[in-house]
């Protein structure tokens, strides 16, 4: 009713079903905060669904953001065991509106993110910040060789309990053979599973990654990883030994092998034009199998360059195709550089980076109402449009003036949208030339 709410609670949403408070509200319902980098901040409070997350990028900017609760009406309580009847003593608990089961991390301004509990002593939660309706109720022990147990419950009656059992934990176990003690040390595997659980929804990002370092002799075991179908990927540092797809069920054990053979690597060479230095950590390729069909969600394997040079183990053994790409800013930015094709069994591959495709230029301009009044904190993105096959994707952020600048660019044309959960608003386009930056004036959101 827009009302201010008194001793909200504002936490930070992270990636591990924490929430950490990070300010309280006034008697005016407002709170302050300095300096928290890039996060997602929701506010909470006893008898009220949580707000909305607000995601503020890292930007070093002043946003100014508002987050409404609502009243909630209606009581959840549970209790979780493990699978011998144990209870989860301290478990982690996520609880999701069915109806807001899915959003993309970090891609929107708000995102509808779950409530996030702690189980006590006895694996007993309960909260009264829902509303009637069906919500998803995740628990994830303390200990990750325990499987995470989830279930659906009704709060239309006023109150719901929810008794969550886990199942038999999963294995999957296996052997990087080829490697030597320095090489082992290099070696990660991860585990995810290979399609998104319709049921879970966005709540699989938060459970279902697994990941572990290998032993002197090459061999590694995850315990506790989801049922179901999964991707197990082997890594020396960001490349990609190799990858395989298996099938697990509760209380099972599956085993995949994999191999590091240093004469196939594929060497990459970048030649940078005259002056102009990598930035360590923000250049990389991607190298797709041409082979496979593109429509497969196929997993590139990733070269990072150090000094210019990079290598991939295990390449693709036939004709593949090389992507150069810098990430730029602090909210996913990107343009793609360079690309080039390379033949069956080719092993070593300069590429050399034409200077018009780098970044270096800005668009600027200022967001304004059909009132022409500011628009402050929404994020405006630039995506290209005449790349010839390269692209870019740069996202900035209006001030209180409802100024903004998206930088840098490569030359090139470009379409600007505002963010609206997974899409954009289309608002105007650019034009950027080598010869300097490109000023588009005001822009009318929503557009006219």
């Amino acid at each position: 009713d827009g009302r201010p709410v008194v001793a909200a609670a504002v936490v930070a949403q992270g990636d591990n079903l924490a929430a950490p408070t990070l300010a309280v509200s006034d008697a005016h319902g407002r709170f302050e905060l300095a300096s928290v980098g890039q996060v997602a901040l929701q506010a909470r409070h006893p008898g009220y669904t949580p707000s909305a997350a607000f995601v503020v990028p890292g930007s070093g900017a002043r946003h100014e953001i508002e987050l409404r609760l609502a009243r909630a009406g209606c009581r959840l309580a549970g209790r979780a065991f493990d699978v011998a009847g144990a209870p989860l003593a301290g478990a982690s608990v996520a609880v999701v509106a069915v109806m807001n089961k899915t959003y993309a991390l970090g891609a929107a301004a708000t995102q509808q993110r779950p409530l996030l509990l702690r189980a006590d002593a006895d694996g007993a939660f309960a909260t009264d910040e829902v509303a009637a309706g069906e919500y998803l109720v995740l628990a994830r022990a303390r200990d990750p060789e325990i499987t995470p147990v989830w279930a659906k419950v009704d709060t239309t009656a006023g109150e719901a309990f929810v008794e969550l059992r886990c199942e038999h934990p999963t294995v999957i176990e296996g052997v990087v053979r080829g490697l030597d003690e320095t090489t082992a040390k290099e070696v990660r595997i991860t585990v995810f599973p290979n399609e998104s659980n319709q049921e879970l929804g966005s709540l699989l990002n938060l459970v279902g990654m697994r990941t572990t370092g290998v032993g002197p002799d090459g061999a590694f075991r995850i315990v506790g990883a989801m049922p179901g179908e999964q991707t197990v990927q082997a890594y020396r540092g960001m490349a990609p030994i190799g990858r395989r797809e298996v099938e697990v069920a509760a209380g099972d054990t599956v085993r995949c092998e994999f191999s590091l053979s240093a004469d196939e690597a594929l060497a990459i060479e970048l030649v940078m034009p005259p002056g102009v230095a990598l930035s360590p950590g923000r250049v990389f390729a991607y190298v797709y199998d041409l082979a496979q069909d593109s429509s497969a969600n196929q997993v590139p394997g990733i070269v990072v360059f150090t000094g210019g040079a990079g290598r991939l183990e295990n390449p693709p053994a036939g004709e593949a195709q090389i992507m150069v790409i810098v990430l730029l800013g602090e909210a996913g930015g990107h343009a793609q550089i360079a690309k080039q094709h390379i033949g069956a069994g080719e092993r070593e591959v300069r590429i050399e980076i034409d200077a018009a495709a780098l970044p270096s230029r800005t668009i600027r301009g200022r967001l304004v109402d059909d009132r022409r009044a500011p628009v402050a904190n929404e994020a405006v993105v630039a995506d290209r449009t005449d790349g010839n096959g390269l692209f870019a994707h740069v996202q900035g952020r209006t001030l209180a003036d409802g100024r903004f600048e998206i930088g840098p660019l490569p030359a090139g044309s470009y379409s600007l949208a505002v963010l609206r959960g997974d899409h954009g608003e289309p608002i105007g386009s650019a034009v950027v030339t080598a010869a300097g930056d490109e000023d588009v004036g005001d822009l009318t959101f929503p557009p006219r």
